[in-house]
């Protein structure tokens, strides 16, 4: 999957973990109308970088720009 210039390899192939992030993004979307997430936790190794790769992945298959 290439986003702009960044070719993104997929972490991990597994449909049930992209299907739980695009049910994520929808309720993102239809929530309010957000200009900003932001991803945040108070210890390491808990997800931050993988939840926002797949959420931007689930944004980019919709046609949205995600920064």
């Amino acid at each position: 999957m290439k986003l702009g210039k960044l070719e993104v390899k997929e972490l991990v192939d597994d449909s049930s973990i992209n299907e739980s992030y695009k049910i994520l993004r929808t309720n993102l979307l239809y929530t309010s109308n957000l200009k900003v997430v932001s991803l945040t936790s108070t210890i390491a190794n808990e997800g931050k970088t993988t939840t926002a790769y797949y959420l931007a992945k689930s944004y980019v298959e919709l046609g949205k720009k995600f920064y």
